[in-house]
């Protein structure tokens, strides 16, 4: 089931245009409140802030066309090939659901829609990355650091949180990274290992998804 209709528990909400003020697409506006919804009800959305940016970077347009979406919590929704060629419906109600999307398996070597496989990237859940952003807790003119871009969503949600140009995001993968869509253009570096580049500011915070060895 799609979220687009839980859309009137939380009356007092204050709704955020997109970063270019078009037309709605397929109900996104409506898919992200519903998303946010849900999130607020698990105590996973507490800052108003958050609704606002999750319409900044919608979290479609960092989504892969096609991919296997696996449930972020126990008792989510059942795991499942999204296609949006094949089911666009079915890819929108993915997409604006607790889930992960697999977009990698075995680095590039296996399908990422198929169950099979190690999932080598993703787009993270949202019930996983809107509290992690929440105990981040990133302010303008905070410098930010992520390890592991993955198809860039996060990195959106925190330029539209603290502005493009205090946002750094290593990627070990450039082949990895979908886009960097919603108006965002943010400092990427791709490869193993990686020095300070030259246009980064020390970090204040540092978020990460992949292991790290100091």
């Amino acid at each position: 089931m799609g979220l687009a209709g839980s859309t009137d528990r939380h009356p007092d909400r204050e709704r955020a245009g997109r970063p270019d003020d078009g037309p709605d697409v397929s109900g996104a506006d409506s898919r992200i409140d519903g998303l946010a919804d849900l999130l607020a009800d698990r105590g996973q959305l507490t800052d108003e802030r958050w609704r606002r940016v999750l319409h900044q970077a919608p979290r479609h347009l960092f989504a892969p066309s096609r991919g296997y979406a696996v449930p972020g919590s126990p008792g989510g929704p059942t795991e499942r090939i999204i296609d949006r060629q094949a089911d666009e419906a079915g890819w929108w109600d993915g997409v604006y659901a607790d889930m992960a999307i697999i977009t990698q398996r075995d680095d590039g070597a296996g399908d990422p829609a198929s169950p099979q496989g190690l999932a080598t990237c993703s787009l993270s859940a949202p019930g996983v990355v809107v509290p992690f952003l929440e105990l981040l807790d990133p302010r303008p003119g905070q410098a930010v650091l992520e390890i592991g871009t993955g198809t860039g969503w996060t990195a959106g949600l925190l330029c539209a949180a603290i502005g493009q140009d205090s946002v750094t995001t290593i990627e070990i993968a450039a082949s990895s990274a979908i886009s960097f869509s919603a108006g965002h253009s943010v400092t990427a570096v791709h490869g193993q290992r990686v020095t300070q580049p030259r246009r980064m500011p020390p970090a204040m915070r540092v978020r990460s998804s992949s292991p790290l060895t100091w």
